[in-house]
């Protein structure tokens, strides 16, 4: 019974080709863990069923770690891109296409639908009542801007869309300005150290889009994945390391700190499951429900 159902979901699910590497399919079950982690955010988000009961200390605890889903896309968008660009020439252009063309149809039909459901409910409507403003408004949101502004966003869940198109825009910016692709791994991975510092400090200081820090983490990935000495840490400290950081989430620590503590236990995660030879942790994340 169980092998005919699994096959059926592996053929309209599974994104691996046959004969995919297995650094693939760990990242599509780590990709399946962060999926999890929004979807307890969201879950537990609609706060009638948790209001007053005795496990709403649980559910507040299940939103706190739900966050941390999006931080673990961001190191794989940074480990991914960063990859991408650095293996070949690209031309500017296409590249920026090609992301518009992954975000942008499905933001806009969204968009849309949030534009009429404003008409047909005004009393939900985030739009400012003055024209001008609301022009400015949805202009900004629709060129996801909204993450890094103080009025609500439109699409209350798109923030993490603003910090995505930022890093496409920086990167190949930083990859060219000081032409990464000539210098050495050392070089490279000693520039993207200082700029994690220098950036961090900016961020305790003034604030500002500190979540951007977990992009360098994918990006550290690669950069160690690439390297021929790089041995993986022991699977077990992954593993032990990811519920750490999340139970810290819980702490009442500064955001700088705990984004810091996230990163390092999901670079841990991401190297010991992208090497060339999975051991068992790996291994769990190539499970065909997880992807």
């Amino acid at each position: 019974m169980y092998s005919p159902v699994c096959h059926r979901l592996s053929a309209c699910f599974d994104l691996s080709r046959p004969g995919a590497a297995p650094q693939l399919r760990a990242m599509e079950g780590l990709r399946g863990l962060a999926v999890l982690l929004v979807f307890l955010v969201h879950y537990v988000s609609l706060e009638a069923p948790w209001r007053g009961s005795a496990v709403t200390p649980l559910a507040t605890a299940l939103h706190s770690m739900g966050n941390a889903g999006v931080d673990l896309f961001f190191v794989l968008s940074g480990y991914l891109i960063y990859g991408s660009l650095m293996s070949r020439q690209q031309a500017l252009l296409p590249y920026l296409r090609r992301r518009v063309r992954r975000i942008y149809p499905v933001y806009s039909c969204v968009f849309v639908l949030y534009l009429l459901l404003s008409l047909a409910l005004p009393s939900e409507s985030k739009i400012p009542a003055a024209w001008p403003q609301a022009v400015a408004y949805l202009a900004s949101n629709f060129l996801l801007l909204s993450g890094f502004m103080a009025a609500p966003p439109f699409i209350s869940v798109a923030w993490s869309l603003s910090y995505e198109m930022l890093y496409y825009l920086l990167i190949p910016l930083l990859i060219v300005v000081f032409d990464l692709r000539r210098r050495s791994r050392s070089w490279r991975g000693g520039f993207f150290a200082v700029l994690t510092i220098l950036a961090g400090g900016l961020f305790a200081i003034f604030g500002g889009p500190a979540r951007l820090l977990l992009f360098i983490a994918g990006i550290l990935v690669h950069e160690a994945l690439a390297a021929p000495a790089c041995r993986a840490p022991p699977p077990a400290l992954a593993a032990c390391a990811v519920p750490c950081a999340l139970g810290c989430l819980l702490l009442p620590l500064a955001l700088l700190l705990k984004l810091a503590l996230l990163a390092c236990a999901f670079f841990l995660l991401c190297l010991c499951c992208f090497q060339a030879r999975p051991h068992w942790l790996a291994r769990l994340f190539c499970w065909t429900p997880l992807r």
